[in-house]
């Protein structure tokens, strides 16, 4: 969410007309925040700002406003009639069209390979539940195959295309998380390179500081603060 944005949100998201309706009270931070979301524009009759129902979209109020729930999505339910059984042919056709714009070639292979993958996985074709085949897939990335989290990532970003915009689902691509960014541990030098460091500073007061600072594991504001009397020596 940005930060510009308060918490929790007091903008109300609604379906209606197959878009996004926004009411907005007057506020710079939330106006400054819905002018961030791709595709709004203002509805003067309505009063209302409108966007289209997008992954993009989603995400985008996800981001600024803090919006997850929006007002009708109950009659948008996950279901046979909802969902098609669609083979692999017609659903790679249809993704590579809806990549057409707005991606690079590398994104749009990538993408269509996670989703050729995936539909593999399935046995060729879409079935029934796809949010849930998806989120079963998924576990079997992380679990079974022990998938990077950039390949992870990749296939959850793919799989998100492929319910928004080809199954025309995205309440369902909006319910998949994505994998929380790795954290590394920082590089450290080497003793060589401490070494080298050292030798750079000339003025015994520097080289002192910073050999408590690497020998000690004191923080640089406690070294500073040291007085004579805590040194024995």
């Amino acid at each position: 969410m940005s930060p510009d944005a308060p918490s929790p949100s007091p903008v109300a998201a609604a379906l209606a007309d197959g878009e996004i309706h926004l009411r907005v009270p007057y506020d710079p931070a939330l106006v400054r925040a819905v002018k961030r979301l791709p595709g709004r524009r203002w509805d003067p009759v309505r009063r209302v700002w409108r966007l289209p129902d997008t992954l993009q979209a989603r995400e985008a109020l996800d981001r600024e406003l803090g919006i997850t729930s929006i007002q009708g999505e109950a009659a948008r339910p996950e279901s046979p009639e909802a969902v098609p059984m669609t083979d692999a042919t017609v659903v790679l056709e249809r993704l590579q069209d809806e990549m057409l714009f707005g991606y690079t070639p590398r994104t749009r292979k990538v993408y269509a390979g996670q989703i050729r993958r995936f539909l593999e996985w399935g046995g060729g074709r879409i079935g029934e539940r796809p949010s849930e085949d998806a989120r079963r897939y998924l576990i079997h990335l992380v679990e079974e195959r022990e998938v990077s989290a950039s390949y992870h990532t990749q296939a959850v970003s793919a799989i998100r295309l492929l319910l928004a915009s080809v199954l025309k689902q995205p309440g369902l691509a909006a319910d998949l998380p994505r994998p929380r960014r790795e954290r590394h541990l920082p590089d450290v030098l080497s003793k060589e390179e401490v070494a080298r460091f050292l030798e750079q500073l000339k003025h015994p007061k520097h080289r002192a500081l910073v050999m408590i600072l690497y020998s000690s594991g004191l923080r640089l504001g406690e070294v500073v603060r040291l007085r004579a009397e805590d040194l024995d020596v």
